[in-house]
């Protein structure tokens, strides 16, 4: 490998995660914040500009979710893949293209569903369980050994944070 680190990946919830709750002004009517109108813009930006990678998930489509997640990103920073775009559950993946335009991904539609078949909302209720068992032993496993936040990427991170 030569010392050439492989970037670390963050792979994120869009709603009420990255992406402020939607919610209904004073007049009634639906705003849908975008992702530069919350706390995560600033630290995403910053974990990009420091060769972190995002995958960025929602149940949600494409069109509601293009506005207000993937056209926030600045290009250079979406660039080699460096941003992947899961919409629909998983249903389907999306890159830029090296003009930058926003491309679903051929290749996972092709490998992850060969007969064109979607999740359940069973499968997915018991993704997000699994997934939720995970996370409580990752931040277990956390509480109980601090010292495995220590590592250089990290230290980067907070370094940069400080600036």
């Amino acid at each position: 490998m030569g010392g050439a680190k492989t970037p670390l990946t963050l792979f994120c919830d869009l709603d009420g995660t990255l992406l402020p709750h939607v919610y209904n002004d004073a007049d009634g009517r639906v705003v849908a914040p975008t992702l530069k109108n919350g706390p995560a813009f600033t630290p995403i930006l910053k974990w990009l500009e420091l060769g972190g990678r995002l995958v960025a998930v929602t149940g949600s489509s494409l069109s509601t979710h293009k506005e207000r997640f993937w056209n926030d990103l600045p290009m250079h920073l979406r660039a080699d893949r460096r941003v992947l775009f899961s919409v629909e559950t998983g249903s389907a993946l999306y890159h830029q293209d090296n003009e930058g335009n926003l491309v679903e991904d051929s290749e996972y539609a092709r490998t992850v569903f060969p007969q064109g078949c979607r999740l359940t909302d069973e499968q997915v209720d018991a993704l997000v369980k699994l997934g939720q068992e995970v996370l409580h032993e990752y931040f277990s496993e956390l509480k109980a050994q601090p010292s495995l936040l220590r590592n250089e990427l990290l230290s980067h991170l907070h370094a940069a944070a400080q600036q």
